[in-house]
């Protein structure tokens, strides 16, 4: 009976040390991606991505990376590229197959989307942020700028969200809107404040 024991003992143990690593993978696996954004400002024929981790090991595949094909079109002309990269990475270049290239781009997991605003450092394409929103809350399409100054607001209602670049940097934004009826649903003139969200978009 001892011995019967100390076997159910052991298959408990066991069964209790799968548990708990199989608990582990899910949980590893579960955060694994981040979706991010890119923005062929400089309309290259084909667009990679090359990440790495804290170690340099290489994310994405060997250099030039893997190449990205899940874009469309935004407002301005110029492609959106998504893609998801490890949450473990550090560091991110985008790259046209290995001719042109952006700076190494820092990488701290968080969804993010970048853009090309013209200017180089050593020989490689600076890049700036713009608020990629994977959840589908801000239409890409609508989040570029012509120039490093501009930004986007936005502003809700009950009915959805709508958007507008601050190109001529007003110092306050303000949207009115009306229903069928021309009855005001945003306020009476002017309307309601919008709310910055950020440096979108492409230069």
């Amino acid at each position: 009976m001892q011995k019967f024991r100390s076997i159910r003992k052991l298959t408990s143990i066991v069964l209790a040390f799968l548990i708990a690593f199989s608990c582990v993978v899910v949980g590893i696996s579960a955060a694994a991606n981040v979706k991010i954004a890119f923005t062929n400002s400089n309309d290259w024929s084909q667009v990679y991505i090359y990440s790495w981790d804290a170690s340099d090991n290489p994310l994405s595949g060997d250099w030039p990376g893997t190449q990205l094909t899940d874009s469309e079109l935004n407002d301005f002309g110029k492609r959106n590229f998504y893609t998801e990269v490890s949450s473990n990475a550090t560091g991110i270049i985008f790259n046209n197959g290995g001719n042109e290239q952006t700076v190494d781009i820092a990488f701290n997991g968080q969804p993010k989307g970048w853009y090309l605003p013209g200017e180089k450092t050593n020989g490689n394409w600076n890049v700036t942020e713009w608020a990629y929103n994977p959840d589908g809350s801000q239409t890409e399409a609508t989040t570029v700028k012509t120039d490093a100054q501009t930004t986007s607001k936005s502003a809700t209602s009950g009915s959805g969200r709508v958007q507008f670049t601050n190109n001529q940097n007003w110092n306050t934004v303000y949207a009115y809107a009306w229903d069928a009826n021309e009855n005001s649903t945003l306020g009476d003139w002017p309307g309601t404040a919008m709310t910055k969200i950020g440096d979108n978009g492409m230069g």
